[in-house]
């Protein structure tokens, strides 16, 4: 449960600074609200269907998620280069502008920040903690089935 209030307040706050407060998002910010919804659908699914693949792929899907994150982070920090078309100055051509395959909104500068640290530290740590806990909660649980506790 804690996994689906957390990846729907990511998402919900993400939302609003970008609806109310007039920041818009990158395209690895778009890319990492499309995985937090995707982690809080198979949490929702785990919690009517106890299929241990659900399990899996939610675990799957949170390391992934994770490793994402530590990119866009990295991204952002300059510790290595991102996408081309969000990490240069060039402005995109009209037809893909048209298309929307570019939004435009740079990758590699902190776009918003809470007390001096950026958006993408604050998701990459919420992720961490998701997928600690998720992580001893699935290792508790095939200890009790193995050992029958």
């Amino acid at each position: 449960m804690i996994i689906i209030i957390t990846c729907l307040f990511l998402v919900g706050g993400s939302f609003f600074i970008d609806n109310f407060l007039g920041k818009k998002p990158c395209d690895l910010c778009l890319i990492t609200r499309y995985s937090h919804l995707t982690i809080a659908f198979l949490a929702i699914a785990s919690l009517f269907f106890t299929n241990t693949t659900l399990k899996k792929g939610l675990i799957v899907m949170l390391f992934g998620a994770l490793c994402f994150g530590f990119y866009h982070v990295g991204v952002e920090n300059h510790w290595w280069s991102g996408p081309a078309h969000c990490t240069t100055d060039l402005l995109p051509t009209l037809s893909t502008a048209i298309d929307g395959q570019i939004n435009g909104i740079r990758c590699d500068v902190v776009n918003f920040a809470i007390f001096g640290i950026s958006l993408t530290v604050y998701n990459f740590v919420a992720l961490a903690g998701l997928f600690w806990i998720f992580s001893i909660a699935i290792t508790i649980e095939s200890f009790k089935k193995k050992y029958d506790i």
